[in-house]
């Protein structure tokens, strides 16, 4: 099971269409306050999160420390269209391995996911 958390329904799409493709179970959250809720009914089936970092209500990074302090083992990817130079060294204490600018496409979204959830090193 894959969570999902961008605020651009688009972008949500796009990546439920490609992972569900690939055989991954996939829910969706539009916010970390939405992403949270589902997270804490759901996270022993969560093996993932991929989120935005600019978020409304509660953005990725924020989401990212909360879910890892309460899953320390739970994989995440980060995604976000912006330069994220202040934030990598915070990205990499969270223990966020691996960055996906935006626009990425199908290919580099699976190859992510791949590597992160066999425990291969990604590199950002």
């Amino acid at each position: 099971m894959i969570l999902v958390v961008d605020d651009e329904p688009a972008i949500c799409d796009m990546v439920v269409h490609v992972l569900e493709g690939q055989g991954y179970n996939v829910m969706t959250a539009s916010d970390g306050t939405e992403a949270l809720a589902i997270f804490i009914k759901h996270q022993k089936q969560i093996r993932m999160v991929l989120t935005d970092i600019i978020m409304p209500q509660m953005d990725g990074l924020r989401l990212a420390r909360t879910l890892k302090r309460a899953k320390p083992d739970l994989a995440i990817i980060a995604s976000t269209g912006h330069d994220l130079e202040k934030e990598k060294s915070e990205l990499d204490k969270i223990g966020i391995e691996v960055i996906l600018d935006k626009p990425y496409t199908s290919e580099s979204l699976q190859v992510a996911v791949h590597e992160v959830l066999n425990g291969n090193v990604y590199a950002h």
